[in-house]
């Protein structure tokens, strides 16, 4: 061919969506498999002056989709995708070796459609390659499509398509056929067409192109290659898959006088369907070709360099920051998924909503752990302000948010997690839950407290989770029964000077079913045989204070969140039974699933341990529940000012009554 005749590759142009979409298959399907995917690219012919041929990926790449005669003419090509799994595979590929094979794989592709045993042309068979650094956000890739390299054949002549068609009712009668053709849906990369009597075209597929091949009438008989390339100085590089696809034709049927003229159009400008005016042709070229000297060279190819530097394409500058700490939180969580936790529900996650309880000590080590598990629901309730000695131990808080008096805890605590994370969704509320013993001093009083119970209760409902982790024992009880009321996970974490209580709460009464869940499990209070008081009177200074060894709170938050996620893996969720025996207990992939765990730093000893539901319990039990159920407010305000109204409800003054006096005891676990 004329040296000045131009052949020219795809130019890949993939769009972020492509990448981002490559980077959620790699993730979530693909993960370490490395096998060839199917994807969909497709090119079409522009407008716009480019010494490029592109070929377009973008989402829509990793999907079938049937073609849509509308809008500009597209050619869709089903080709593969290899996604190496580090970067020293990809950079160890053999370039050579891989544009043979595909060459290899076009030539067969020809000799199964001219045998008949396959019924289209696969003309454009090609491999992208790439390599996804998911933390980086950078990708590296290269477009392997080689075509058959055609030795030995001669450009006789070159024209545009108005001079070799130079006659305004040919042009007229061309552009007529073709949008008839493009409407019938036969479009692909090749096909022809087909000058008759009183100057009309005749178009078909490429099939009825090689019947008319064997005709040997050529005259005026056109292959038509719709060219990506747009320019007049030369063709896309796979227009050489339709010479070989001649040649093989010629040299099986033995006609190859055919071969001395052959005729093509390039169609190199823009096409669109049901397009109203004539198509402008300023690009289309008609070219002749002598191919009788012409040999295919199997064991080469052209239109690819197998020592070109694979490109990268670095997307993290197109991302905000927010977005990158994101993927960058999702990355870590969804590679557990890999090889150890295959089961582990990221949504899930994401979508179950917790409600904390507390923003002290516990809670601020226990919502970073939970983001790290990809929690992204988190809620703080707090009455209290940050003083000067939370610092150092309430790792969300620093030195600027004690001054003036400090700030809210609640607030400040969800502040700081978005700033830690910013994906996440964390709002907080300076609320004063009312406990029994906390007497109402007044009517407005009262009135501004079961304001509070409205709102904890409307949290109540809204989450999934509830953490209790109050300063006090009292503080807990009517959060305990509002999970009760609507069903809710409930954990209790609790801290001593060098000890620690978890509990998971059993279900409510209402909804416990004994064949499915076994014994009802405790709550925190179940173990009492005493109602909840006032224990914030009468304090000392470092009964004031909550005084733990500082480690205390890293290792029973660590335990408590962990028990959370394993918990919600289960399909029973808060329903999953207990047991005395470690052997018995309910296990996940994460583990057994405790629902008491108590440990001691003076010994570095962890226990699993198991509470059974105590039918007299003054938080857990049917008869706090109805009471509640029954008249809310009353029943409230009469436990605040007299906590022993909780024996009476539950019957558990009449049990103690019965027991004075007797040898009896009640086995009460420490």
């Amino acid at each position: 061919m004329d040296k000045k005749f131009e052949i020219i590759p795809f130019s890949p142009m993939a769009d972020i969506g492509f990448w981002s979409t490559l980077a959620k298959k790699k993730l979530e399907e693909w993960k370490l498999n490395s096998d060839p995917q199917d994807i969909f690219v497709k090119f079409k012919i522009s407008n716009f002056t480019s010494k490029k041929a592109f070929l377009n990926l973008d989402v829509y790449s990793f999907q079938q989709w049937e073609l849509q005669l509308q809008g500009p003419v597209e050619i869709v090509i089903q080709t593969q995708l290899k996604n190496y799994n580090t970067i020293e595979e990809f950079k160890q590929i053999n370039y050579h070796d891989l544009f043979k094979d595909l060459t290899q794989k076009q030539i067969s592709a020809i000799d199964n459609f001219l045998s008949g045993k396959d019924e289209n042309l696969n003309a454009f068979i090609m491999k992208l390659v790439t390599f996804a650094d998911l933390k980086k956000h950078n990708y590296s890739y290269k477009l392997c499509s080689p075509s058959i390299k055609v030795d030995d054949f001669n450009l006789l002549e070159k024209s545009s398509f108005k001079t070799a068609f130079n006659d305004e009712q040919k042009q007229k009668a061309f552009d007529e056929s073709l949008k008839q053709f493009l409407k019938s849906g036969k479009i692909s990369p090749f096909f022809y067409c087909k000058e008759v009597d009183g100057g009309k075209f005749v178009f078909g597929t490429l099939r009825e192109y090689l019947s008319e091949l064997e005709t040997g009438k050529t005259n005026d008989l056109y292959g038509v290659f719709f060219d990506p390339y747009n320019q007049n100085t030369g063709t896309h590089a796979y227009f050489t898959n339709l010479l070989a696809l001649v040649l093989k034709l010629a040299e099986q049927k033995g006609i190859k006088n055919i071969l001395s003229n052959l005729k093509f159009i390039l169609l190199k400008d823009s096409l669109i369907y049901n397009f109203a005016n004539k198509y402008d042709m300023k690009n289309s070229l008609v070219v002749s070709v002598d191919l009788t000297n012409a040999k295919i060279d199997a064991e080469s190819y052209t239109g690819c360099d197998p020592n070109q530097i694979p490109p990268s394409i670095d997307l993290k500058s197109s991302l905000d920051e927010a977005t990158l700490a994101t993927d960058a939180v999702d990355l870590n969580i969804k590679l557990m998924k890999w090889r150890v936790l295959p089961t582990l529900d990221l949504e899930l996650l994401k979508s179950t909503k917790v409600l904390m309880l507390g923003a002290g000590t516990l809670g601020c080590q226990l919502s970073r752990n939970l983001i790290g598990w990809g929690i992204k629901h988190i809620t703080f309730v707090d009455y209290g302000k940050i003083s000067y000695s939370n610092p150092v131990r309430q790792s969300l808080y620093e030195f600027e948010d004690t001054i003036n008096g400090g700030k809210p805890k609640a607030e400040t605590a969800a502040e700081k997690l978005k700033k830690i994370f910013p994906d996440i969704v964390s709002k907080g509320y300076q609320i004063k839950i009312p406990m029994p013993g906390h007497y109402l001093a007044s009517v407005e009083h009262a009135i501004e407290t079961l304001k509070d119970v409205d709102l904890l209760e409307e949290l109540v409902k809204e989450h999934d989770v509830l953490y209790l982790m109050t300063d006090s024992r009292e503080s807990r009880w009517l959060p305990t029964i509002l999970a009760n009321k609507y069903n809710k996970i409930c954990i209790t974490v609790g801290l001593g000077f060098d000890s620690f209580v978890i509990v998971r709460h059993g279900l409510s009464p209402k909804v416990h079913n004994p064949e499915i869940n076994g014994e009802r499990l405790s709550c925190y209070f179940c173990n009492d045989v005493i109602s909840p008081g006032n224990t914030m009177k009468d304090r000392t200074l470092d009964q004031q204070c909550t005084v733990t060894r500082p480690g205390l709170s890293f290792v029973s938050s660590a335990y408590a969140s962990e028990l959370l996620i394993s918990l919600l893996h289960h399909p029973l969720k808060n329903g999953a039974p207990a047991a005395d025996e470690i052997e018995k207990l309910p296990q996940t992939d994460l583990g057994i699933l405790p629902q008491h765990i108590r440990g001691t730093m003076g010994e570095f000893e962890t226990r699993v341990m198991y509470g059974r539901a105590f039918e007299h319990c003054v938080a857990c039990s049917e008869f706090v529940l109805d009471e509640y159920l029954k008249d809310r407010d009353n029943f409230l305000q009469r436990v605040i000012n007299d906590p022993d109204y909780l024996q009476q409800v539950t019957k558990l003054s009449e049990l103690l009554r019965d027991l004075d006096g007797t040898d009896a005891f009640i086995e009460v676990d420490d």
